[in-house]
C-alpha cells in the first residue's frame, strides 16, 4: 500500500502479536510462521490462527495451495489453509530449522538443527522423504534454482552446499569461513 498523506495515520492492516520469522505465499494468501511459535493465515477474509504459541519451529514452506508447516516435536504439519485439520509427518531425527519448495511445488526440503537434510519428492506424498547427512552443524536457510534443479543449504559450519535435487550426493560444498545465515540464487540462475 501508499505510505499516509502528510498528517494521517496509517491505516492498520492486521496486527500480530510476535515477530515474523517466516513467511510462505500462495495463490490464496500467505502463511506466517511468528517467534512466538505460532503460525497465522493472512488471506482475503483476514488473519486465522493456524498453529497455536509454542507449537512450530520457525520455518514454512508453501507447496502449490498447501502451507508446510515445520512443528516443535520434529515434524511437519501440512494443510490447506482454509481447513481446520492438519496432516502431520514425524521426523526420525532432528527438529527443521530451515523450510523451502520448488517454484513448481514438486520438490520440498527441511534442514535440521542437526544439519541433516530431508528432501520430499511431493507427487509421492509427505510420508517418506530421503534424509542426507548434509552439514555438521545447523541448517539455516534454504533455496531453490528457478529451473527447480539445483537447491541450496547454508549451515552455521561456515558451508554453503549446492545439491541436484534428483541426485544429492556429492554437493559442491562452498566455503564461507564463517557462520552462513542466508542462501539465494539470482534470477538468472547462477
Amino acid at each position: 500500500s501508499l505510505p499516509p498523506a502528510e498528517g494521517q495515520e496509517p491505516e492498520v492492516i492486521i496486527s500480530l502479536r510476535a515477530g515474523v520469522s517466516g513467511v510462505a505465499a500462495t495463490h490464496q494468501g500467505l502463511g506466517l510462521a511468528l517467534l512466538d511459535g505460532s503460525a497465522q493465515w493472512i488471506g482475503p477474509e483476514g488473519a486465522v490462527e493456524l498453529a497455536p504459541a509454542g507449537s512450530i519451529r520457525p520455518a514454512v514452506a508453501a507447496v502449490g495451495e498447501l502451507l508446510v508447516l515445520a512443528d516443535a516435536d520434529s515434524g511437519i504439519h501440512v494443510r490447506h489453509p482454509s481447513e481446520s485439520i492438519a496432516g502431520h509427518v514425524a521426523l526420525e531425527a532432528g527438529t527443521l530449522s530451515a523450510l523451502t519448495s520448488s517454484a513448481d511445488g514438486r520438490w520440498l526440503v527441511g534442514g535440521t538443527t542437526d544439519g541433516d537434510i530431508a528432501i520430499w519428492d511431493v507427487q509421492h506424498g509427505f510420508a517418506s522423504p530421503i534424509r542426507i547427512v548434509a552439514h555438521e552443524s545447523r541448517v539455516t536457510d534454504i533455496a531453490f534454482s528457478h529451473d527447480g534443479r539445483l537447491f541450496a543449504t547454508a549451515s552455521l559450519d561456515n558451508t554453503v552446499r549446492l545439491w541436484q535435487v534428483d541426485d544429492p550426493v556429492d554437493p559442491i560444498v562452498l566455503d564461507h569461513g564463517a557462520w552462513v545465515w542466508g542462501v539465494a540464487f539470482r534470477p538468472d540462475g547462477a
